[in-house]
């Protein structure tokens, strides 16, 4: 049997090579590298054919553009990491709200942003007093056109209530206990039961005004985007942040920018984890 000669791939043409640096400079990271590449080599050429001290001028010239390099992509991905891969978000515009979970949850993207059209919330204050209640009531109020408020509510009041509804923003304050429950009085809402509410519900935000509620990580950020405490949270902090975070959030701003300013402005230990952007529409 005669061994057929392998098939060389074609010869890269003109066209297909400038089609390659174009794709590999579609980020401003790429760029940056592109530009160094190009002054660097137009600068090993001039040092080639000099000598002297116009020589050593090139050489720190080459290396003081390096350090300027590294300084500004350090710079930028500390303060800006996002701009240094350029990705586009994605939009997904929906008139409601609920239409639209298998679209967003299938996309399984953080680049994309959801607007949510009069969305419809659910404020849960389980504190003993409820002291978080009444503010967060006007605060939620500022961006969500729908909010409905349960105080100290029974385990299946909140069942029920969420379950029935399908909440797109659920809020609740209450404490968490080691094992990362809800405390809903003298009950528990377990932390695999509220994954499953948020997931049956398709929740789009869940946000935990409870200290050291991060916990609950694992079983909520498969399902919805969420906000949770990482520390202690004082009332006055939380007054002051969420107030800050819903009046942006109003005005139309993503979520993920509307709690990068609130989280600039007051210094609260709260961490966040997206699934997808969220952009909220309040009807008047």
């Amino acid at each position: 049997m005669s061994r057929s000669e392998p098939e060389l791939p074609p010869p890269e043409t003109a066209s297909g090579s400038r089609a390659s640096i174009i794709n590999a400079v579609r980020t401003p990271l790429g760029f940056f590298a592109l530009v160094v590449l190009v002054v660097e080599a137009v600068l090993a050429i001039a040092v080639g054919i000099t000598e002297g001290a116009d020589r050593t001028y090139l050489v720190l010239g080459m290396l003081a553009l390096i350090a300027a390099l590294i300084l500004l992509v350090a710079a930028m991905a500390i303060w800006r990491p996002q701009s240094l891969y350029g990705q586009p978000k994605a939009i997904v515009h929906v008139n409601d709200s609920h239409d639209v979970a298998q679209r967003s949850n299938a996309s399984d993207d953080s680049n994309v942003v959801v607007h949510l059209d009069s969305p419809n919330a659910l404020l849960v204050d389980a504190l003993s007093d409820g002291r978080f209640a009444e503010k967060d009531l006007k605060q939620m109020r500022r961006a969500l056109s729908r909010v409905k408020s349960l105080v100290n509510p029974s385990l299946r009041e909140l069942r029920d209530t969420w379950l029935r509804s399908k909440y797109d923003v659920v809020q609740i304050a209450a404490h968490v206990g080691s094992n990362g429950s809800i405390k809903l009085g003298e009950e528990e809402l377990m932390p695999v039961a509220l994954g499953e509410m948020v997931r049956y519900s398709e929740t789009k935000l869940v946000v935990l005004a409870a200290c050291d509620s991060a916990t609950l990580t694992t079983h909520l950020a498969p399902h919805a985007s969420m906000i949770a405490g990482t520390g202690s949270i004082s009332s006055e902090a939380w007054d002051e942040w969420s107030s800050i975070f819903y009046s942006v959030l109003s005005a139309g701003v993503p979520l993920t920018r509307a709690y990068s300013i609130a989280s600039a402005v007051v210094d609260l230990p709260v961490a966040m984890l997206v699934r997808n952007d969220l952009k909220l529409t309040r009807r008047r």
